[in-house]
């Protein structure tokens, strides 16, 4: 099963030459990656350039940050369509995640045909029970586009349940968050908003799986 790397990023110089090391390292090696550079005022640009990695930089501005990361995840999959048409999958790296060397291997023989996304776990957060979404396999002809909204990596998870597709957690996969995650808290009312979404996207998601 064939897989190229995904990257939308901003600012991640620092972290850079690290995650893409660790990406060109892994056991299951990528058939190539594509970056998005959300127009980085850092060197980021000039470190992508060095590893001669297919890339197109966004220079439209848009305001709030979360909107823009789901463009450029947008513009990330529709160009690592075109840049690399025989890729079954798609690994979403983050700009500062670590992934371990044999985080591809130990996700990609989840991918059934039921299955439309996998994670390993990020070591700062522990979580096994939701994708943990600095570093995800997505099945390629099943990935929808992200919505220009807060959560949108969590919608993109909805949506997937809502088609009737499972996600899986692999727990002994893990990426390291290089940058603190930083914490942003939506209003209660969205958070009760989603968990109740999230709830009936099981659901509806398990009862199309039995019919």
């Amino acid at each position: 099963m064939s897989y190229a790397t995904i990257m939308h990023i901003y600012n991640n110089a620092e972290y850079l030459e690290r995650v893409l090391g660790a990406i060109q390292s892994q056991t299951e090696p990528p058939v190539g990656i594509f970056i998005v550079d959300d127009d980085s005022t850092d060197e980021t640009p000039d470190i992508i350039e060095s590893y001669w990695i297919p890339s197109i930089r966004l220079k439209d501005y848009m305001k709030e940050p979360y909107r823009r990361r789901a463009r450029a995840f947008n513009v990330a999959a529709l160009k690592a369509r075109q840049t690399y048409p025989d890729a079954q999958h798609f690994l979403k790296v983050d700009g500062d995640t670590l992934i371990s060397p044999d985080y591809a291997e130990k996700l990609l023989p989840h991918m059934v045909p039921t299955v439309a996304a996998c994670s390993g776990v990020s070591t700062f957060y522990h979580k096994t029970r939701d994708l943990n979404n600095g570093a995800v396999l997505y099945r390629v002809r099943t990935l929808p586009q992200a919505r220009l909204m807060y959560g949108w990596d969590r919608e993109i998870q909805l949506a997937l349940i809502r088609a009737g597709y499972r996600i899986q957690v692999e727990p002994s996969a893990t990426y390291t968050d290089l940058r603190p995650p930083g914490v942003m808290k939506p209003p209660i009312t969205r958070v009760i908003r989603n968990r109740l979404a999230r709830q009936a996207a099981r659901i509806e998601g398990q009862v199309r799986r039995v019919i």
